[in-house]
C-alpha cells in the first residue's frame, strides 16, 4: 500500500492563497476585507513555520508576526504603502488599512490610465510616414495632376528595379522596402484618386 505524500511548502502556501482568492466576495466590508487579509497572513506564517498542529507554538508565530508587522521599516520607497497597511492591520485599525490600500489601488490606475492617455496622444500627433507606392504616386500626380490610371501603370513600370520597386507583374507591385507587402494592381485606381483627393486638400 502506498502511503500518502505529505504536501511540500509551496504546495500548502499555494492552497492558502487559492482558499483566501475563492473566498472574496462582492460588496464586502472594509472591515472584512482587513480580516481576512490578516488572516491569510497569519496562516501564510504559521506553515512557513510549521507550527499548524501546535496552539503555544502558533500563538507565539502570530505575535512575531504581529511585531514584524507592526515593526518593518523598509528602504525601498516602492514599500511605503504596503508598510502602513501591514501596520495597521497589525494595530487593529483594518478599516483604515484598506482605504489606504483602496486609495493607493486606484491612484497607481489612474496614473497608469494618465500614462496610457499620455503615449495614445503622442502617437496620435506623430506624423505617420507614408507609404513608398503612395510617396511615388503623390510625386507623380504633383508633376501631372491629371495623371491616369494607364499612365500610373507605365510610370511605375519605369521604375522597376528604383529606390522604391523591386518587382511588378499583371496583379501586384512588389517594394523594395519588405516591411510592406505587395500592392494589388486592382487597387490602383482606388489609391490614385484617394492621393489625388489628398494633395488637392
Amino acid at each position: 500500500m502506498t502511503s500518502p505524500t505529505t504536501p511540500g511548502l509551496q504546495e500548502l502556501l499555494a492552497q492558502i492563497d487559492q482558499a483566501f482568492v475563492q473566498a472574496e466576495r462582492i460588496n464586502q466590508t472594509n472591515d472584512e476585507v482587513a480580516s481576512a487579509i490578516l488572516d491569510w497572513i497569519i496562516k501564510r506564517e504559521r506553515v512557513r513555520y510549521q507550527v499548524t498542529t501546535d496552539a503555544m507554538a502558533a500563538q507565539k508565530v502570530d505575535q512575531l508576526t504581529l511585531r514584524k508587522m507592526r515593526e518593518w521599516d523598509s528602504n525601498d520607497p516602492i514599500m511605503s504603502t504596503i508598510e502602513k497597511v501591514l501596520r495597521r492591520l497589525a494595530k487593529g485599525d483594518g478599516v483604515d488599512a484598506i482605504i489606504l490600500l483602496r486609495r493607493s489601488i486606484k491612484a497607481k490606475a489612474d496614473e497608469k490610465m494618465q500614462m496610457l492617455s499620455c503615449e495614445q496622444k503622442r502617437r496620435a500627433q506623430t506624423p505617420r510616414v507614408a507609404h513608398p507606392l503612395d510617396s511615388l504616386i503623390a510625386q507623380f500626380l504633383r508633376t501631372g495632376p491629371d495623371l491616369s490610371e494607364k499612365q500610373l501603370l507605365r510610370k511605375l513600370e519605369a521604375c522597376i528595379g528604383g529606390a522604391v520597386i523591386i518587382d511588378m507583374d499583371d496583379t501586384e507591385i512588389t517594394l523594395c522596402d519588405d516591411r510592406y507587402k505587395p500592392v494589388k494592381i486592382s487597387g490602383l485606381k482606388n489609391r490614385l484618386s484617394k492621393i489625388r483627393g489628398n494633395i488637392s486638400q
